[in-house]
């Protein structure tokens, strides 16, 4: 190896990874501002913690606080006023903002809204807690003299432009952790070919949670055909497993968009439309498992139960051959 080579190989290892590159930022970021400050940082939770704990070595000097909300937070502004006269600190760290969103639209759903109304920018759409921010700004400002860091995912930014756009306006820096390509194609692996059971066994909330996670990915993943429709269809079966079935449809549908001949989501499609009471579409999407792959014998099986439901049972009969022909076990 020459020096050239050496030298390259050197530069190579000192190079930042793109955590340690937001750290410095954010580090310079809050050593400049003076009296209150708003910060918000788009990294996962793990990714969270590592800044926590690097701010605090980087910057000795200034008390640190986090605030970790959950499902049931509503309010901030008082909890974090209180700890300040309690015992002062300069540096607040807020963290579980996605679970008191999270915590919003479960209680939205079950108390019978639509998506629609879920979602919309409408006084209805705004979760309490954003809703409690929007109308605190100025007390935050005005008398907690302290530097405030939001560390949040991705779809949490995105509610807080649509529905707490005041509060987040009054923000004095934002920062994104970018990660690798290699990462996010692992981290949509990781979350593909999971048993339906397993997603039933999920809590509505986990589902909700696993859902957002899908939803970053395709929207940043920068991932190829087929990883997307896979992602879509995992999407789609949380979902189906939380009885949403237009919403896995949906899914579903968008998965085939990307890869037509996915025969494991159109076999998927038929699953949403028999619990829809939709047979006849349901045998459709059956038939087109099947032109893909003639011998998936979960195709056949659900092909075979749908013409039971429509007392079509000398077809279903045969459906149900063609499932043992293929799996005998079954």
């Amino acid at each position: 190896m020459d020096y050239l080579d050496l030298l390259k190989l050197t530069l190579a290892v000192q190079e930042e990874t793109p955590l340690e590159a937001t750290i410095a930022d954010l580090v310079r970021a809050l050593r400049r501002k003076r009296g209150f400050g708003l910060f918000f940082v788009q990294c996962q939770k793990v990714q969270g913690e590592e800044i926590i704990v690097a701010v605090q070595e980087q910057l000795p000097q200034k008390r640190v606080r986090v605030f970790e909300l959950n499902r049931q937070s509503a309010t901030l502004y008082q909890e974090m006023l209180n700890a300040y006269h309690t015992e002062t600190f300069d540096l607040a760290f807020v963290v579980g903002v996605d679970q008191a969103v999270l915590g919003y639209e479960d209680t939205r759903r079950l108390a019978g809204w639509t998506s629609e109304e879920i979602y919309t920018t409408s006084w209805k759409g705004v979760p309490h807690l954003l809703g409690h921010l929007n109308r605190q700004r100025e007390a935050f400002a005005e008398n907690l003299p302290v530097k405030m860091v939001f560390l949040v995912p991705s779809f949490v930014i995105d509610y807080f432009v649509q529905r707490a756009m005041d509060f987040f306006d009054w923000r004095s820096g934002f920062f994104k952790v970018p990660e690798s390509e290699e990462s996010m194609q692992q981290s949509a692996k990781e979350m593909m070919g999971k048993d339906f059971e397993e997603y039933e066994n999920f809590s509505h909330e986990d589902r909700l949670a696993r859902i957002l996670e899908i939803k970053t990915l395709v929207k940043e993943g920068n991932l190829g055909s087929e990883d997307q429709a896979s992602l879509l269809r995992e999407q789609g079966r949380l979902f189906h497993a939380d009885q949403d079935l237009f919403k896995a449809l949906d899914c579903y549908d968008q998965a085939l968009t990307h890869k037509p001949d996915y025969h494991e989501a159109w076999n998927n499609r038929g699953n949403a439309l028999r619990d829809l009471g939709r047979y006849e579409e349901a045998i459709v999407s059956y038939d087109q498992a099947l032109t893909h792959k003639p011998d998936e014998h979960k195709a056949w099986t659900n092909r075979g139960l749908a013409l039971y439901y429509l007392g079509r049972y000398e077809e279903a009969i045969v459906s149900y051959d063609q499932a043992l022909t293929h799996k005998p076990d079954k």
